[in-house]
């Protein structure tokens, strides 16, 4: 049965559509989970933006607290990135840089948009660590400064290929298993249709003979018939000459 064209046809027309549909539906698995994990983070930042808004009320000062040991502390327990950003942009603690040394950040695009609706965020390649980042910036009332939260993108990559390559697992091993399934199903399905193919075959095989035989017996009888015709156009019937050959004797004896 393995040796048959017609079951490795029907079974890889199978296989084919078991491969693709799994590798579709796999992707589509890993673009949701991307998505799902980077609205995560960006729903779990803006919590965290919206828990350390005590940095940035009009009522702390520099006095209740270090905002700088503050911050590199929060960062350090949530494995992030904090920054404090005054209205006009300068910058007043940062978790990562030297806030001293750090230029404006008036026209960054998530602390524009947080100035503006209390919340904003951006996805962009830091100019301070050199990595892509998630930003997320939020002003908590309309006259405090911003408060900003933020991660790298690689981690969240990471996360992301630890999905992939369980998915891709999963689907190496369902593909397998559907094709063992699919080889079993073709094979109930190809050995009939296989028997009724020979069977075919082999009496389309005996109707060509049949007809092959008529024809030659047609062909001998067109023979047949045109040497007859060429007897009677040039003489008389064969049987006819035969039986006038006794009288033309009798009439030399006489």
């Amino acid at each position: 049965m393995f040796r048959s064209r017609f079951f490795w046809r029907l079974f890889l027309g199978h296989a084919i559509v078991i491969v693709l549909t799994i590798v579709t539906i796999g992707a589509l698995v890993v673009r949701k989970h991307d998505d799902d994990l980077l609205q995560r983070t960006r729903d779990g930042l803006r919590g965290q933006a919206a828990a350390l808004s005590m940095l940035v009320r009009p009522e702390a000062t520099v006095q209740e607290f270090d905002r700088e040991a503050f911050v590199r502390e929060v960062a350090d327990d949530t494995d992030s990135r904090v920054t404090v950003i005054r209205r006009d942009g300068v910058v007043v603690a940062d978790s990562v840089a030297d806030a001293a040394t750090m230029e404006t950040h008036a026209t960054r695009p998530e602390v524009v948009a947080a100035l503006e609706d209390g919340y904003g965020q951006d996805v962009r390649l830091s100019e301070t660590t050199g990595i892509e980042t998630l930003y997320v910036a939020h002003v908590p009332t309309p006259a405090s400064d911003v408060v900003r939260v933020a991660v790298g993108i690689r981690s969240i990559d990471e996360d992301a290929a630890v999905m992939t390559r369980l998915l891709a697992a999963a689907g190496a091993v369902a593909s397998l298993l559907a094709l063992v399934i699919s080889a079993y199903i073709v094979r109930r399905i190809a050995v009939p249709l296989e028997g009724m193919r020979s069977e075919a075959v082999e009496r389309a095989r005996h109707v060509a003979q049949l007809v092959a035989a008529t024809a030659r017996a047609a062909q001998l009888d067109a023979g047949r018939i045109v040497a007859l015709a060429e007897l009677r156009r040039h003489g008389a019937h064969p049987l006819q000459r035969h039986r006038d050959a006794p009288h033309d004797v009798r009439r030399d004896d006489e």
